[in-house]
């Protein structure tokens, strides 16, 4: 059957743009967490609601799963986030260059 998502962090109207409907839980229909985790354990004593959360897939089907909205699927792109998943390279951007006045403003 699959996994339910549950998501956050952006609003769920945009969720709802790019996502079947009924296709995943949005933590800000919860007004506390607590509220979300009583949520999960009802689907899990109630299987017929969380089918619900997988009936888009008699509907839809999934062309790019892992395209960004639209996007083709680079497979060598794909082999290079496989190649460089585990090997993160700690990035620690230099704000006082960023951030250097004599470079952004110039005299007119």
């Amino acid at each position: 059957m699959g996994a339910v998502p549950v998501v956050m962090g952006s609003p769920k109207l945009n969720y709802e743009t790019f996502l079947p409907p009924g296709s995943f839980i949005h933590v800000d229909d919860f007004n506390i967490p607590a509220d979300l985790a009583r949520y999960l354990k009802y689907l899990l004593d109630h299987p017929a609601k969380y089918q619900q959360y997988h009936d888009w897939r008699r509907r839809y089907r999934v062309l790019n799963e892992h395209g960004y909205m639209g996007a083709p699927t680079r497979h060598i792109c794909r082999l290079c986030e496989a190649l460089n998943y585990n090997n993160k390279q700690d990035q620690r951007a230099d704000l006082e260059h960023f951030y250097d006045s004599e470079r952004q403003c110039h005299n007119p």
